[in-house]
């Protein structure tokens, strides 16, 4: 499952490094990078980056992440893991319509979700946009 970085908004984005599990080893685990509202007239980020947890031969303390562009706001969350020597498969964004208001705070990603081999959900705890 590879990670890279234009948001799927419509907004293409800066182009960004595309980081990947190494090979023969597999996503078990995510964690986030948030950053919490700022509060009236302040500016938002929401979601910041996403790390995929690597696990070779079983052992999720191989200790490699792969992750995306996450920029210098907000603070990684802990890891979520697949239970049972799981796999990540899949995953869904989250993501906030475009405001296009004179105010607005257009923060694009909010949070994610991935599905896990054995049927188990990870969710990252988001924000309060774009549910």
């Amino acid at each position: 499952m590879p990670l890279s970085s234009p948001c799927p908004t419509g907004d293409p984005g800066e182009a960004a490094w595309l980081d990947m599990c190494p090979k023969g080893s597999y996503a078990s685990g995510v964690s986030f990078k948030v950053e919490a509202p700022q509060g009236v007239m302040e500016d938002d980020t929401a979601l910041n980056g996403i790390r995929l947890h690597c696990t070779c031969g079983g052992d999720p303390s191989g200790g490699y992440t792969a992750e995306s562009q996450s920029g210098r706001w907000g603070h990684w969350l802990e890891a979520c893991w697949c239970p049972h020597r799981g796999r990540l498969l899949g995953f869904a964004l989250r993501v906030q319509a475009p405001q296009h208001g004179l105010l607005s705070d257009e923060v694009a990603a909010t949070s994610a979700r991935f599905a896990c081999s054995d049927g188990h959900v990870l969710e990252g705890t988001g924000s309060p946009w774009g549910q």
